[in-house]
């Protein structure tokens, strides 16, 4: 049970297990006074990726990965590994404004790519793309940026990666 007496407005936010949960709103004067409210809620599933390089999720050369950036405090590690020298591009399509980069093994940066400004509603597409790099494991972290009022923007995203062999071009 969470009880909260308040005048105005104020945020509550909780983790909890699954079930099945109730919301009371009540007066809390003695003398019982019809007040307009508004009630919002939202839920935010598990986390489908890791938050940080030693738990990154890994993805293949050529594939394309969904996630969802959940919250501004949430990062969604992936883990690319080259087994050759060659060309890495990145795609990000998504309606939310993100940072994105490109890390080697070491944690360096190796390029880097930020969506800026309001997503419309076709959402767009950041593209990272390298140079020839050597053969390795790569990091990708996908960070929510902010709107132009610094407010996180959340939502789904996919991210395509297409990995191009020195020897094939």
């Amino acid at each position: 049970s969470l009880e909260s007496n308040f005048n105005g407005s104020t945020d509550i936010t909780r983790e909890l297990a699954a079930g099945i949960y109730y919301v009371k709103i009540s007066a809390h004067d003695v003398v019982a006074t019809i007040v307009p409210y508004l009630l919002e809620l939202s839920y935010t599933g598990p986390d489908r990726h890791g938050e940080y390089p030693t738990t990154a999720t890994p993805i293949e050369p050529n594939s394309t990965t969904t996630g969802t950036v959940n919250d501004n405090t949430d990062t969604d590690y992936f883990k690319i590994t080259t087994t050759s020298r060659g060309r890495l591009t990145l795609t990000y399509t998504g309606s939310t404004n993100i940072h994105l980069k490109l890390l080697n093994d070491h944690m360096a940066l190796v390029r880097n790519a930020e969506g800026t400004g309001y997503a419309d509603d076709t959402g767009r597409d950041i593209t990272i793309q390298t140079g020839v790099i050597e053969a390795g494991i790569y990091y990708v972290p996908v960070k929510s940026g902010n709107d132009d009022d610094g407010d996180s923007i959340t939502g789904p995203y996919s991210i395509t990666s297409s990995f191009t062999p020195e020897s094939s071009q």
